[in-house]
């Protein structure tokens, strides 16, 4: 029987990550038009990336080819063995909404990505830069990336009621997320602290608070305009939603009246709340409520017409 014949990459890729393997060593389009589809040993080893996946520090020689290899990175068949260089590889395109959403899957991942270490923070700095228009400035002192990022998520309301108000803003200064009703007993009265870390008033310092507060002006301007092109977006897909009824195949019903939606109570208040961003939980809840309100609102224009019929009729 003939002995079983090894690719290179079988010999020197572990099974568990053969799949992001295959991603990062893959050949471009034109390397695979002029060479042969079998790959040889030489030129697999020739691969930049096959040092980020080699099992063991163990060198071999190979008479055939006279290479000393040295295979070298950290192998691992576990989540839990997962190292902070594959993550640099993996996270590398992540928006720092998807990095949050990853530190919560396991304990062994939040306590790689929500750490202090400097490789980690290079991830989450580099998800901020590339991901978040208007947070280009570097955390203020004392401040880590992912605290950085996590104060300035506005859709998750004040951190200290809880609640989603239209007043809710960043405080540089304390370095809070809070509404007025919150901020004001707990930073306005004398007892309050100078600042955050009772940080120097430097010309430094303060020329940094303006830079901040100049970015979320910027900011709030590009979140009211978004989040009114998104409301008349909505309010313009259901008026032009149709239904289909027996015997009107050739006639475009309307499934709204657009004088009933732009009544539902759901959307005035939507549209007022005008400084919050809008995400995609809203966009859905908005969405259901506006379709409850509109069938309330056609029953009761249905009972009073009803009403109105039957004092015709009585009179």
């Amino acid at each position: 029987m003939a002995p079983k014949v090894v690719s290179p990459f079988e010999e020197f890729i572990p099974w568990a990550i053969r799949p992001l393997a295959k991603r990062l060593l893959r050949s471009s389009k034109k390397t695979k038009a002029t060479t042969n589809n079998t790959t040889t040993r030489e030129s697999f080893l020739s691969n930049p990336f096959l040092k980020f996946f080699s099992p063991s520090t163990t060198t071999k020689e190979n008479s055939s080819f006279n290479l000393n290899v040295t295979k070298e990175f950290y192998k691992f068949s576990k989540l839990e063995d997962i190292s902070v260089e594959y993550l640099l590889l993996i996270c590398k395109d992540f928006t720092p909404y998807e990095l949050i959403s990853l530190a919560g899957t396991c304990k062994r991942l939040r306590e790689l990505l929500m750490s202090d270490d400097a490789s980690v923070q290079s991830i989450w700095r580099n998800s901020r830069l590339q991901h978040m228009r208007y947070l280009q400035l570097p955390p203020p002192y004392l401040l880590t990336e992912q605290e950085y990022i996590g104060l300035t998520m506005m859709e998750r309301g004040c951190q200290f009621c809880g609640k989603r108000k239209n007043w809710v803003r960043v405080y540089w200064r304390y370095q809070v997320r809070s509404c007025y009703e919150c901020y004001k007993p707990r930073f306005v009265s004398g007892k309050a602290p100078q600042n955050k870390n009772s940080t120097p008033e430097t010309t430094t310092y303060l020329a940094d608070l303006k830079n901040r507060e100049a970015a979320d002006r910027k900011q709030l301007r590009v979140t009211i305009s978004q989040r009114k092109k998104r409301l008349t977006d909505i309010l313009h897909e259901l008026e032009s939603e149709t239904i289909e009824e027996d015997g009107c195949e050739n006639l475009r019903l309307f499934k709204y009246d657009p004088k009933l939606l732009r009544q539902c109570p759901s959307y005035n208040a939507e549209w007022r709340l005008y400084d919050q961003p809008f995400t995609n939980g809203d966009e859905s809840k908005l969405r259901k409520l506006m379709e409850n309100e509109y069938r309330v609102l056609v029953e009761k224009l249905y009972y009073q017409s009803q009403e109105s019929q039957e004092l015709q009729e009585s009179q």
